[in-house]
């Protein structure tokens, strides 16, 4: 029921015929990272891998989406495209809506708009495994503290001898981390990723 996301009887009503009923398959992509971000989706029955690309080349698992989630409204909020691909583990049913009506419809309801940031930043902060294992109260707190911020490449993030002001969590991208040794042959490189963090240190 979309009632369940703050949309009152009324707009249901309004807002109900945009959706359409969409089928997929086990192993059917509904989008791949990369994708211009065209629709809104509510699973109303099976289960879907949330999957995205790392910073090595490799794959990893966000998550699964089941029965009464949503899933979409990243790109479609930030003007963006997909931030991650979604594929079919089961026989999937879904309802999804367009750009257009489903910016009419956050515009509408800013309950649901409200919902919808709440949902990606949960997501966001579960999804980096410094958080991992914390309740929802727990990161319902973080997100009240924490601010997205993009930085330039070159930018220096923390400095090694001073102490951090700033606890740093990369979302996306990638950054070098440099500790001097003795001498050149001593200097330690690491390359750091999604959920990978600094200025932790003093």
């Amino acid at each position: 029921s979309l009632q369940r996301f703050g949309l009152s009887d009324d707009q249901v009503r309004d807002f109900k015929g945009f959706f359409s009923l969409r089928h997929y398959q086990p192993g059917d992509t509904v989008f791949a990272e990369g994708d211009a971000a065209e629709t809104f989706c509510v699973i109303h029955s099976g289960e879907l891998l949330v999957t995205q690309r790392t910073t090595y080349g490799g794959e990893r698992t966000l998550g699964v989406r089941r029965p009464g989630e949503v899933f979409g409204e990243i790109g479609l909020l930030k003007d963006v495209p997909r931030t991650a691909s979604v594929t079919a583990l089961t026989h999937v049913q879904l309802f999804e809506i367009g750009k257009q009506h489903f910016c009419e419809l956050i515009g509408a309801n800013a309950s649901f708009h409200q919902f919808l940031k709440r949902l990606h930043a949960h997501r966001l902060l579960s999804s980096i495994p410094l958080f991992k294992g914390l309740g929802d109260k727990a990161l319902e707190k973080i997100q009240l503290l924490i601010e997205e911020r993009s930085v330039e490449a070159g930018e220096v993030l923390a400095e090694e001898g001073r102490v951090a002001e700033r606890l740093f969590v990369i979302i996306e991208g990638g950054a070098i981390s440099i500790r001097s040794g003795l001498d050149e042959a001593e200097t330690q490189r690491d390359s750091l990723g999604h959920g990978d963090h600094v200025g932790a240190e003093g």
